[in-house]
């Protein structure tokens, strides 16, 4: 995969009067794509569609392209995959498009890490509230079950209970992790660390969701270093943080966001960064909507958010890159006048240290 290995020179001004050096800042997409250690993208809410059919195909075709140019892995927010429904006007084989092609495309079906929405659960159950069926769409990717960097929530014999009923357990949960060993172009000493929830539709978060994820803070907080990043993707409902709090207390809520890094969620189509923990947390995770590759939405563009990891000290930035637009471009913001920028742009967090938006005028590669 070309473009995968990062050209780590960084450009700096000399003053020959002063004998100051000082970051240039970047001006294009390309410029970061150098500096960055590495890259990895997440996107979600395509419903079905792949570059070979569906609705909007030439963003899956953009998003398609880019990722196998640049990025180690992608990672997927849920709602992958839709039965048709005319009543919706969405084409036949939305939802077999993209199975058939992540089965057949090598990166695809390799570097793909998807969570299970409710539309996934449609998908294979006729109805979104059937908790937990959506688990199949793993079995179209390699050895998805097996492979050495995940690590499933096993079942149990507890039910989980959805709009009245109750549903077995389900292998829709997962830790993942990604490192040298499983992607050769991410650095030695770096690691990715992803869990991965299935919330069911109704605000349904199964008890068994909540221990996985509770132990995996637990188990990260403690040995994470500062070339660690940790990343909670779901579909949820609305806003994950806010939809979970009914069922986490206050020490959990400390805990998931003093160790996240990034807590995204699908589902609303919008992307933004929800702010609500800013004063509280400052130096904790950034919580984003991941937006949607193909549905209409007056509230932004279409879009995928594309993850570039920086060295000395290690930063993370983090923007939505515009599908609807011909070519990749750095995202500037905002993507609507319905959200200020500061919502809707990009953003740069450092490691073990705080967040805030980025001017890419003035981002500092020298550090």
């Amino acid at each position: 995969m070309s473009g995968m290995k990062k050209n780590h020179a960084i450009s700096v001004v000399f003053m020959a009067l002063t004998g100051c050096v000082w970051a240039e800042g970047i001006s294009t997409i390309k410029e970061l794509d150098d500096a960055a250690l590495f890259s990895f993208a997440v996107f979600g809410d395509h419903h079905g569609a792949s570059p070979n059919g569906g609705t909007r195909r030439e963003n899956m075709a953009r998003l398609d392209a880019y990722v196998k140019a640049h990025d180690q892995f992608v990672i997927g927010a849920g709602d992958h995959i839709l039965k048709y429904y005319p009543e919706k006007a969405y084409p036949v084989g939305n939802g077999n498009s993209f199975v058939n092609f992540i089965e057949k495309d090598s990166y695809w079906n390799n570097h793909f890490y998807p969570a299970i929405g409710d539309h996934d659960n449609q998908y294979e159950a006729e109805l979104k509230q059937n908790w937990g069926f959506g688990w199949k769409l793993f079995t179209h990717l390699h050895d998805f079950f097996n492979r050495p960097n995940v690590e499933f929530r096993q079942p149990g014999d507890r039910k989980i209970e959805n709009g009245g009923v109750l549903y077995d357990d389900r292998k829709v949960d997962y830790y993942a992790r990604f490192d040298n060993c499983i992607y050769p172009g991410i650095p030695a000493g770096y690691t990715v660390h992803l869990i991965s929830l299935h919330f069911g539709n109704q605000l349904v978060f199964a008890p068994q969701t909540r221990d996985f994820m509770v132990n995996k803070f637990l188990m990260l907080s403690a040995v994470r270093t500062n070339n660690d990043i940790i990343l909670l993707v779901s579909q949820a409902q609305s806003e994950f943080m806010e939809d979970i709090a009914s069922v986490i207390d206050e020490s959990q809520k400390k805990l998931i966001l003093q160790t996240a890094d990034f807590i995204i969620e699908g589902n609303s189509h919008t992307f933004r960064r929800h702010p609500r923990f800013d004063s509280e947390y400052p130096n904790g995770a950034v919580c984003l909507n991941v937006g949607t590759v193909i549905l209409d939405n007056p509230e932004n563009s279409r879009g995928y958010l594309n993850f570039h990891v920086l060295a000395d000290p290690v930063r993370v930035t983090v923007q939505y890159i515009d599908l609807d637009a011909p070519e990749r471009k750095l995202h500037t913001g905002p993507v609507s006048a319905n959200y200020m920028n500061e919502l809707s742009g990009p953003w740069i967090k450092t490691i073990g240290g705080s967040y805030q938006p980025v001017d890419w005028s003035l981002l500092d590669l020298t550090k």
